[in-house]
């Protein structure tokens, strides 16, 4: 299923947030991503009831920067997350 702005992603229970030594990573037993404070700030918003387009407008606002931009960031980070498996998608869409 492609990604899109109304792609409605959800994080895995065992999926676990952590900052070591001031490195932001996501953890999962046997799998780590490494990600920065808007990628925290993506994934703790990633509950199941928000769209990939209403994530990126959220952390826009919350950063002041462009949501153009922000969306296709959120689209390539929750591409990388699916790829891992650290969520699941659903499309509100249908």
């Amino acid at each position: 299923m492609p990604i899109t702005q109304n792609s409605i992603p959800t994080r895995q229970f065992d999926v676990r947030a952590r900052t070591l030594a001031g490195r932001q990573l996501l953890l999962r037993v046997h799998v780590t991503m490494e990600t920065n404070d808007v990628g925290l700030a993506m994934w703790s918003l990633l509950d199941g009831t928000l769209t990939v387009g209403e994530v990126a407008e959220a952390v826009a606002h919350e950063y002041d920067v462009s949501p153009e931009e922000t969306l296709a960031d959120a689209i390539a980070f929750v591409k990388a997350l699916v790829e891992i498996r650290f969520v699941t998608m659903a499309d509100s869409d249908g």
